[in-house]
């Protein structure tokens, strides 16, 4: 006879897991960004530095401006994403 726990596809603690980190996606993907960042940043010590910093949100500017006016657009309800 087969346990509940034993079933094809994992046991409980495995699913208990998945749910914690589906309910906390937010900061899994921080601490799998930070230790991206700590990782090359060991790899390659001019990747953080300050002009580094500064030369990427320099040329990602226009990008986070339209990204907000669109956001903004969005939130208000100023248009219709649906296709049909």
């Amino acid at each position: 006879m087969v346990s509940r726990d034993n079933r094809i596809g994992g046991d409980r603690g495995s699913e208990s897991r998945m749910n914690f980190l589906l309910k906390h996606r937010e900061l899994a993907l921080s601490l799998i960004i930070a230790l991206m960042v700590t990782g090359i940043s060991i790899y390659a010590p001019a990747f953080a530095s300050f002009g580094n910093a500064t030369s990427v949100l320099n040329d990602t500017s226009i990008l986070c401006m339209l990204a907000l006016g669109q956001m903004m657009v969005i939130i208000t309800r100023g248009i219709d994403l649906k296709t049909r």
